[in-house]
């Protein structure tokens, strides 16, 4: 007979019954307690230091406030307690029953769990008692905060009514009202990213970096009852595309989708992706600087919930002074009178993000709501994402946003460029910096922007007296050249589109920094348009200058795909059709070839052509990983340097790095790693291929030496790609899979290179 029956039966006897109230059964086992805090039952024993006092208090409070119908048995034991938790459990149920009580939650692993031929603890326990009983079907979690999570599998927390079947309830206790919404999140994105469920909501991350477990920082991001967090990235994955977050909020309804935040999983500040999600989604977003965790969140101590960066080894650095901050979309496009006089819908730049909180590193600041901080009658610290601005009081307001966050440590930043400072600045930034706590100075770097009249000998000083990890020095702005005289402008001309190479970024001047050299500045800006973008979306007459163009072949390559009916069907037809028509191979004026070289040329014969095969690829499954092409007639690419970024007009081919590449790989040419390349397997006879869109750019990562030639590696960048001229955390991430990839993959010789994968990436 089992605990369960034998104690319900234990209930309608008449005879004696054993007194086992001293927490052992039959004598054997350790002592378990009973402990009440106020509406939960903790079972542990006196030893037990999973849960500590923090945690209990939250549980019971949060607990307690979702239902105060419903009491709460948590039972926590080993297997050396086990034996003395049944009898525990059953004299707090006994209790429990006497006193009224009609529904019971028990928090413990597996007690929800229902077989067949084992039915869960739970169902005995609703059954034997006449409770109604919620019970985890798997591993239970307590989040900081009094929340309780199961890693999702099949239903997560299940309700067991007497007599009754049980009702699953989601991976959350208490439930958060969009818990049920997330269901609807995919668990894939179309270009490859792996949807998961956190306490807090959702995370996102790239197939091949690894996947978040329970015990990591993104388990332990306090559950909002509000609203949803969703984590973008983890370390070494940062590689998330903002259309692939958007796919994944629109899968949500919009009274859920409205109240998401965003916030960071690896090293990438995310506030361009937010900007980027906000654009496509029409929406405002909320962008979190670091991870929403508990931390002292004060001067004094107190604790809250604060972004917290975090490093890839997942050890929290430093707690950013700006919380959050709100992207707004871009306001609707406004008709503006074409070249040709007929109005035309002209997209307008979005607004700068708003600041929604931010928090004072001084311990007495002085101040007003949008996070400027007084230092003297003439000087001013102007919270920044990236830490703090110093300058005049009387000059416009620094941009807050512009600098990317850094998980090293804050950057204090002086004057503006082209400014000169003057000493009354030394003492008020000396007291500035003696203020911020010992830990945060020593991961603070100082950049001055303005010329300090003393060669910057008193700021070297100031920084060497507190101990700050880095001083850097902006170079002084290039003066203007000035204007030929006698030479008239030249004519406009429509612009031809090429690769853009950014070269490398140069070494600092030399005293440009004490005790470390100074890095070059971040140069970010739009790299020139490509006739036709990686997903561009075709409109009527670029089809049907296409089908005009590909008439005399059209017979050949059009079969209709199952189902096309209609404008959409038509549509899809002329997409495959210029896919099979650059797959095909041969010569002749629609060939790849002859794609390739009118597009590098910036002629527009071809772009209706280029337009279809563009939205045809966004048909194919994406690829995520190591591409390999090979050299061809490329020339020059041991010239190339790390940073410089690529745009080619053409689309791109190569194979995907795998067990049957092997005899054509060389160990020379391109090796790119993929984002949102796209499988052509299915439609070529035999093999595989990965075609990147036309207008894909690409950054160099390294130039490797070998036998047969320089092997260049590259990574492909989202679209819109933003020209950068400094290696980023993403690009590191790449570098290094690339590397593993390649690793005792790669023969040496030139290989054996379908022409399609073989030749220069970027037009000439």
């Amino acid at each position: 007979m089992s605990l369960w029956s034998g104690r319900r039966a234990r209930r309608a006897a008449t005879g004696p019954v054993p007194d086992d109230r001293d927490g052992r059964s039959g004598g054997a086992g350790p002592r378990v307690l009973v402990e009440d805090h106020g509406g939960l039952l903790l079972l542990r024993l006196p030893t037990d230091d999973t849960l500590l006092a923090a945690d209990v208090t939250d549980l019971a409070r949060a607990l307690r406030a979702a239902d105060r119908d419903t009491v709460t048995i948590v039972a926590v034991a080993g297997e050396d307690a086990t034996a003395g938790l049944w009898p525990r459990l059953s004299e707090s149920l006994d209790s429990l029953r006497e006193a009224g009580t009609e529904s019971v939650r028990l928090v413990m692993s597996g007690a929800g769990l229902d077989r067949p031929e084992r039915p869960a603890l739970a169902r005995r326990i609703a059954d034997a008692w006449e409770l109604t009983v919620q019970a985890p079907d798997g591993p239970v979690l307590v989040v900081p905060g009094g929340s309780v999570f199961v890693p999702p599998g099949d239903g997560g927390w299940w309700r067991f009514a007497p007599g009754a079947r049980p009702e699953p309830l989601g991976p959350r206790t208490p439930e958060p009202h969009w818990q049920a919404a997330l269901r609807e999140a995919p668990e894939r994105t179309a270009d490859g990213c792996v949807v998961h469920q956190i306490p807090a909501g959702l995370l996102i991350r790239p197939a091949e970096a690894t996947a978040p477990a329970p015990g990591d920082l993104f388990h332990a991001v306090p559950v909002d009852p509000r609203r949803p967090a969703v984590i973008v990235g983890v370390p070494w994955g940062e590689d998330v595309l903002a259309r692939e977050v958007a796919d994944v909020l629109g899968a949500l309804p919009a009274g859920v989708r409205s109240g998401v935040r965003l916030s960071p999983g690896g090293r990438r500040d995310l506030l361009p992706l937010g900007r980027e999600v906000a654009a496509l989604l029409d929406t405002e977003v909320e962008v979190t600087t670091g991870l929403p965790l508990f931390a002292a969140d004060s001067p004094l101590g107190t604790y809250g919930v604060r972004s917290v960066l975090v490093g890839p080894d997942g050890v929290p650095r430093w707690l950013p002074f700006v919380d959050a901050v709100l992207c707004p979309p871009p306001p609707e496009s406004r008709p503006e009178p074409g070249p040709d006089g007929a109005a035309t819908a002209a997209p307008r730049p979005a607004p700068a993000p708003r600041l929604l909180r931010w928090v004072s590193p001084l311990p007495d600041p002085r101040g007003t709501e949008d996070g400027v901080l007084h230092l003297s009658d003439t000087w001013r610290a102007t919270i920044t994402r990236a830490g703090l601005w110093v300058d005049r009081r009387e000059g416009p307001p620094p941009p807050w946003s512009a600098r990317p966050v850094s998980i090293e440590g804050p950057v204090v930043e002086v004057g503006l460029s082209g400014d000169r400072l003057d000493p009354s600045l030394w003492p008020v930034l000396s007291r500035l910096l003696g203020r911020l706590p010992a830990d945060l100075r020593a991961r603070t770097t100082l950049h001055v922007h303005a010329t300090p009249p003393d060669g910057g000998l008193a700021l070297r000083t100031l920084a060497a007296d507190h101990a700050l990890r880095v001083i850097r020095f902006s170079p002084p702005p290039a003066p203007a050249p000035a204007p030929a005289r006698g030479v008239p402008s030249a004519p406009a001309a429509r612009p031809v589109p090429k690769a853009e190479a950014v070269p490398a970024p140069k070494a600092a001047p030399a005293g440009a920094g004490a005790g470390s050299p100074a890095a070059a500045e971040p140069v970010r800006r739009s790299l020139p348009g490509a006739p036709v973008a990686p997903r561009h979306r075709v409109s009527d007459p670029e089809r049907a200058a296409f089908r005009a163009l590909a008439a005399p072949v059209w017979g050949r390559l059009d079969r209709p795909p199952a189902g096309a009916r209609g404008a959409e069907g038509e549509a899809e037809r002329a997409d495959l059709v210029a896919l099979r028509l650059y797959l095909q191979g041969g010569d002749g004026p629609l060939s790849h070839r002859e794609l390739t070289a009118s597009l590098r040329a910036g002629e527009e014969r071809l772009l209706p052509y280029a337009a279809c095969l563009a939205s045809g690829l966004a048909r194919l499954p994406a690829y995520r990983g190591a591409v390999l092409r090979g050299p061809g007639d490329a020339d020059g690419l041991d010239a190339l340097r790390p940073g410089q970024v690529l745009r080619d007009p053409a689309p791109v081919s190569g194979l995907p790095l795998g067990p049957g590449t092997g005899g054509r790989a060389g160990s020379s040419g391109f090796a790119i790693w993929s984002l949102t390349g796209r499988r052509a397997g299915p439609l070529l006879d035999d093999g595989d291929e990965v075609v990147f869109a036309p207008g894909t750019a690409f950054k160099v990562l390294g130039v490797r030496s070998g036998t047969a030639g320089p092997l260049v590696l590259l990574r492909q960048l989202p679209d819109p790609p933003t020209d950068s001229t400094v290696l980023e955390d993403a690009d590191e991430t790449a570098l290094a899979r690339l590397d593993h990839a390649l690793t005792d993959r790669v023969p040496p010789g030139e290989g054996d290179w379908p022409d399609r994968c073989a030749g220069s990436v970027g037009a000439p």
